[in-house]
C-alpha cells in the first residue's frame, strides 16, 4: 500500500481550531480515506494512493469551503511522491519544509516542491542579492519621491528570495537590513528625517511577526512613504 502526507497549519484562535480540524478530517476522510493524527501543532493527514488530479481537487474544494465557512485559509503542505508506510518520518520532514516555506508564498494555499520549484523556473538567472547596493537604489528613489519604483524595486528582491526558496529568517535579515541601511543614508543625508524610521530593533521586530512577505513589503513602504513626504516638506522648493 503507497501513501501520500498532507500537513495542516491551522492559524486560527484556539476555540476554531479544534472545530475547523475535525471539519477537515470528515470531508478529507469521506473522499480520500485518510488517517488523521495531531503532530507537534499541526494535523497530519495520511492519504491512501488514489489519483494525483484527484487528491489535488479535493484539496482544492476543501480549501474554498473553509474559506467561504470561517473566512480563513489553512496553509496545507503535500508530498506528492507516493511512500511506504516507513517512509513516513522522511516524508513529514519534507512536508514540514515546505510549511515552513508559508512566509514566502503566501499566495500558495497548497505547498509541493513542483509549484515551489516553478518559482526558480520562472525567475531571470540567479544573482547574488546586495544589500547595500539594494539600499543605496532606494535611498536615490527617496530622494525623488519616486514610491511606484520602489515599490518594483521591493517585488523583485521578493522573487529573488521566492526563485531561491530561502528560510523565513534569511528573509527577515534582507529586508531588515535594506530598511536598516536605507535609514542610516538618510540620517547621513538629513539627521532629523532619519530619526522618523524606527531603530534596527523595532525594525526586526516588527518584520519577524509579520504575516507573510506580503506583509513585510506592505510595512516597509509605509514607513519609506513618511520619509518621502519629510523629504518634499524639507526640499529648498517648499521652504522659499
Amino acid at each position: 500500500e503507497s501513501y501520500q502526507l498532507l500537513l495542516v497549519d491551522i492559524e486560527e484562535k484556539k476555540e476554531t481550531v479544534s472545530l475547523i480540524e475535525e471539519q477537515i478530517k470528515d470531508y478529507l476522510e469521506a473522499r480520500l480515506a485518510v488517517k488523521t493524527l495531531i503532530v507537534e501543532k499541526y494535523l497530519l493527514i495520511i492519504i491512501q494512493n488514489k489519483e494525483q488530479g484527484y487528491i489535488d481537487e479535493a484539496i482544492d474544494t476543501l480549501q474554498e469551503k473553509l474559506a467561504k465557512r470561517y473566512q480563513i485559509t489553512c496553509k496545507m503542505a503535500l508530498d506528492t511522491s507516493l511512500i511506504k508506510i516507513q517512509e513516513i518520518g522522511e516524508s513529514y520532514t519534507l512536508v514540514k519544509e515546505l510549511l515552513n516555506k508559508k512566509f514566502l508564498y503566501p499566495n500558495e494555499r497548497l505547498l509541493t516542491s513542483k509549484r515551489i520549484d516553478m518559482y526558480a523556473k520562472e525567475s531571470e538567472q540567479s544573482r547574488i542579492i546586495n544589500v547595500e547596493h539594494v539600499s543605496e537604489q532606494i535611498y536615490r528613489l527617496l530622494q525623488v519621491g519616486d514610491m511606484i519604483k520602489i515599490k518594483q524595486v521591493l517585488e523583485e528582491l521578493k522573487l529573488q528570495l521566492q526563485s531561491e526558496s530561502v528560510r523565513k529568517d534569511k528573509v527577515i535579515s534582507v529586508f531588515s537590513n535594506i530598511l536598516v541601511k536605507t535609514g542610516t543614508k538618510t540620517i547621513e543625508a538629513n539627521q532629523e528625517v532619519g530619526k522618523l524610521l524606527p531603530s534596527g530593533e523595532q525594525i526586526i521586530e516588527v518584520i519577524y511577526h509579520c504575516r507573510d512577505v506580503e506583509d513585510v513589503i506592505e510595512y516597509i513602504e509605509e514607513q519609506l512613504r513618511i520619509i518621502v513626504q519629510e523629504f518634499k516638506v524639507s526640499s529648498p522648493e517648499n521652504n522659499m
